[in-house]
């Protein structure tokens, strides 16, 4: 399954949006682009075409080099767990509660497991994720912080379009 996150802004379409629209169409935000991105392979998107990137020269409120830079440091970010997300390795029992907001999938690369979260935005809250009887030390990529399970579960707050990587040992 492709995805394709919107990069650009639907002002460049004036013929097919209307004018009030034209008038509140805006860029993504990095941050929006980001969870969009994540959302598309948590729910089980294999590669991402992110669109467009000649309408980002025509973007009229983000310069070019500005957005491309930001399209350019999430597929890096999703480029560096290639590995990871093209895995074969069975991800074993994984259990996430959260609201509706949450989207997640997990994976297993070299016997180290990821789980992969995002909020779309459409709420925030706490997350519960229970990986049974395996998880001792849970890294948050990117992050300085590491969560200390207890019997396999930990518990994360999360912001609107908030994104999570964690690598569980």
């Amino acid at each position: 399954v492709w995805m394709v996150p919107q990069v650009f802004n639907w002002a460049d379409y004036p013929a097919v949006i209307s004018p009030e629209t034209k008038k509140t169409a805006r860029t993504p935000t990095a941050e929006e682009m980001r969870s969009m991105a994540w959302q598309c392979i948590c729910e089980g998107a294999n590669g991402l075409i992110f669109y467009s990137w000649f309408d980002l020269r025509r973007n009229p409120d983000v310069p070019f080099a500005t957005q491309w830079a930001r399209v350019k440091a999430i597929a890096k970010e999703i480029g560096d767990l290639s590995p990871v997300l093209l895995s074969a390795e069975p991800p074993g029992e994984v259990r996430v509660q959260a609201g509706p907001w949450l989207h997640w999938t997990a994976r297993r690369n070299d016997g180290v497991l990821y789980v992969f979260a995002v909020n779309d935005g459409d709420g925030e809250g706490r997350a519960s994720f229970t990986v049974p009887g395996a998880a001792r030390d849970v890294k948050v990529r990117g992050e300085t912080r590491a969560l200390r399970p207890a019997a396999g579960a930990w518990q994360d707050d999360f912001r609107k379009l908030d994104v999570r990587i964690y690598e569980v040992r």
